[in-house]
Protein backbone atom coordinates (compact mmCIF):
# COMPACT_ATOMS: atom_id res chain seq x y z
CA UNK A 1 0.00 0.00 0.00
CA UNK A 2 1.42 3.15 -0.85
CA UNK A 3 0.96 6.27 1.61
CA UNK A 4 1.01 9.94 0.61
CA UNK A 5 3.30 12.41 2.24
CA UNK A 6 1.60 15.26 3.50
CA UNK A 7 2.58 18.67 1.75
CA UNK A 8 2.94 21.86 4.12
CA UNK A 9 2.36 25.30 2.75
CA UNK A 10 4.02 28.02 4.29
CA UNK A 11 2.06 31.16 4.31
CA UNK A 12 3.40 33.33 6.51
CA UNK A 13 1.38 36.07 8.51
CA UNK A 14 0.16 38.83 6.00
CA UNK A 15 0.24 42.35 7.40
CA UNK A 16 -0.05 44.76 4.49
CA UNK A 17 -1.70 45.43 0.86
CA UNK A 18 0.15 45.81 -2.32
CA UNK A 19 -0.83 48.48 -4.89
CA UNK A 20 -0.02 48.38 -7.91
CA UNK A 21 1.04 51.62 -9.99
CA UNK A 22 1.72 52.46 -13.77
CA UNK A 23 4.01 55.46 -13.99
CA UNK A 24 6.06 56.41 -16.66
CA UNK A 25 8.65 58.26 -14.49
CA UNK A 26 11.76 57.81 -13.08
CA UNK A 27 11.50 56.26 -9.33
CA UNK A 28 13.41 59.98 -7.51
CA UNK A 29 10.87 61.69 -9.30
CA UNK A 30 8.17 59.60 -8.12
CA UNK A 31 9.11 59.15 -5.07
CA UNK A 32 9.43 63.07 -4.80
CA UNK A 33 5.85 63.36 -5.63
CA UNK A 34 4.74 60.89 -2.59
CA UNK A 35 6.66 63.10 -0.19
CA UNK A 36 4.71 66.10 -1.70
CA UNK A 37 1.13 64.08 -1.47
CA UNK A 38 1.59 62.20 2.08
CA UNK A 39 3.44 64.83 3.75
CA UNK A 40 6.41 62.58 4.36
CA UNK A 41 9.78 62.25 3.60
CA UNK A 42 10.22 58.85 1.74
CA UNK A 43 14.27 57.93 1.63
CA UNK A 44 16.19 55.89 -0.55
CA UNK A 45 16.93 52.39 0.99
CA UNK A 46 19.74 49.60 0.21
CA UNK A 47 18.05 47.99 -3.07
CA UNK A 48 17.06 44.89 -3.75
CA UNK A 49 19.26 42.54 -6.05
CA UNK A 50 17.91 39.32 -7.90
CA UNK A 51 20.19 37.17 -9.76
CA UNK A 52 18.32 35.23 -12.63
CA UNK A 53 19.53 31.95 -13.77
CA UNK A 54 21.40 32.06 -16.73
CA UNK A 55 20.31 29.72 -19.45
CA UNK A 56 22.89 26.13 -19.82
CA UNK A 57 23.83 26.77 -23.64
CA UNK A 58 24.26 30.93 -24.67
CA UNK A 59 24.03 31.94 -27.79
CA UNK A 60 25.59 35.16 -29.96
CA UNK A 61 22.39 36.79 -29.62
CA UNK A 62 21.40 36.32 -26.09
CA UNK A 63 21.86 39.69 -23.46
CA UNK A 64 25.02 39.56 -21.92
CA UNK A 65 23.36 42.07 -19.48
CA UNK A 66 21.39 39.72 -17.92
CA UNK A 67 24.94 38.08 -16.44
CA UNK A 68 24.94 40.82 -14.17
CA UNK A 69 22.02 40.98 -11.09
CA UNK A 70 19.44 43.04 -11.88
CA UNK A 71 19.13 46.05 -9.22
CA UNK A 72 15.23 47.38 -7.90
CA UNK A 73 14.83 50.70 -5.79
CA UNK A 74 13.36 50.99 -2.93
CA UNK A 75 11.86 53.82 -1.17
CA UNK A 76 10.52 53.86 2.73
CA UNK A 77 9.37 56.30 5.18
CA UNK A 78 11.36 55.28 7.49
CA UNK A 79 15.10 56.41 7.15
CA UNK A 80 16.74 53.19 9.17
CA UNK A 81 15.12 50.31 8.31
CA UNK A 82 12.75 48.10 5.86
CA UNK A 83 10.79 47.29 9.15
CA UNK A 84 9.98 51.11 10.87
CA UNK A 85 8.86 52.00 6.77
CA UNK A 86 4.58 51.60 6.90
CA UNK A 87 5.03 52.84 3.21
CA UNK A 88 7.10 51.97 0.84
CA UNK A 89 7.51 51.50 -2.88
CA UNK A 90 9.76 49.21 -4.91
CA UNK A 91 10.72 49.86 -8.65
CA UNK A 92 9.37 46.35 -10.24
CA UNK A 93 11.45 46.61 -13.53
CA UNK A 94 14.89 47.27 -14.60
CA UNK A 95 16.39 46.46 -17.58
CA UNK A 96 12.93 45.69 -19.05
CA UNK A 97 12.99 42.45 -16.42
CA UNK A 98 10.40 42.35 -13.93
CA UNK A 99 11.11 41.83 -9.98
CA UNK A 100 7.74 39.58 -9.86
CA UNK A 101 6.54 38.40 -13.60
CA UNK A 102 2.89 38.56 -12.43
CA UNK A 103 3.09 42.20 -11.78
CA UNK A 104 4.58 42.67 -15.07
CA UNK A 105 1.88 45.01 -15.98
CA UNK A 106 2.95 47.66 -13.24
CA UNK A 107 5.96 49.83 -13.01
CA UNK A 108 5.96 50.13 -9.13
CA UNK A 109 4.91 48.20 -6.27
CA UNK A 110 3.37 50.43 -3.06
CA UNK A 111 2.86 48.37 0.00
CA UNK A 112 1.01 49.82 2.83
CA UNK A 113 0.99 47.90 6.02
CA UNK A 114 -2.05 47.27 7.99
CA UNK A 115 -1.22 49.61 10.76
CA UNK A 116 0.00 52.09 9.06
CA UNK A 117 -1.47 55.51 10.60
CA UNK A 118 -2.17 56.86 6.79
CA UNK A 119 -4.91 54.02 6.15
CA UNK A 120 -5.71 52.19 2.47
CA UNK A 121 -8.35 54.33 1.30
CA UNK A 122 -6.04 57.30 2.36
CA UNK A 123 -3.25 55.65 0.19
CA UNK A 124 -5.08 54.92 -3.04
CA UNK A 125 -6.75 58.56 -2.80
CA UNK A 126 -3.14 60.16 -2.46
CA UNK A 127 -1.49 57.61 -5.10
CA UNK A 128 -4.58 58.68 -8.05
CA UNK A 129 -3.67 62.58 -7.09
CA UNK A 130 -0.08 62.39 -8.74
CA UNK A 131 -0.10 63.76 -12.29
CA UNK A 132 2.68 61.16 -13.22
CA UNK A 133 0.75 58.20 -11.96
CA UNK A 134 -1.11 56.64 -15.27
CA UNK A 135 -2.81 53.79 -12.83
CA UNK A 136 -3.23 53.10 -9.17
CA UNK A 137 -4.60 49.43 -8.54
CA UNK A 138 -5.24 47.33 -5.57
CA UNK A 139 -3.60 44.05 -5.60
CA UNK A 140 -5.94 41.71 -3.76
CA UNK A 141 -4.26 38.31 -2.48
CA UNK A 142 -6.89 36.10 -3.61
CA UNK A 143 -6.51 36.83 -7.17
CA UNK A 144 -2.51 36.60 -7.40
CA UNK A 145 -1.32 33.43 -8.24
CA UNK A 146 2.20 33.57 -7.26
CA UNK A 147 1.74 34.14 -3.20
CA UNK A 148 5.14 32.42 -3.01
CA UNK A 149 7.34 35.76 -4.64
CA UNK A 150 5.26 37.96 -2.88
CA UNK A 151 6.11 36.36 0.85
CA UNK A 152 9.72 35.85 -0.77
CA UNK A 153 10.17 39.60 -1.30
CA UNK A 154 8.51 40.28 1.71
CA UNK A 155 10.97 38.10 4.00
CA UNK A 156 13.66 39.75 2.55
CA UNK A 157 12.81 42.71 2.99
CA UNK A 158 12.12 42.07 6.53
CA UNK A 159 15.20 40.22 6.77
CA UNK A 160 17.33 43.26 6.06
CA UNK A 161 18.66 45.71 7.87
Amino acid sequence: MKTQKPKLEYIPNVNFQIVGISSSEKDYKLAFGLVRVFGMDFYLLPEIEVQREQPQAMSLFDNVANAEPNKYSVYGNAIDSFRKSDLMLISNRHNGICLIDELNKFDYLFIVRDYSSFGLERAMTALRSIDCISGAYLLPFENIKSKKSIYDLWDSLQNRQ
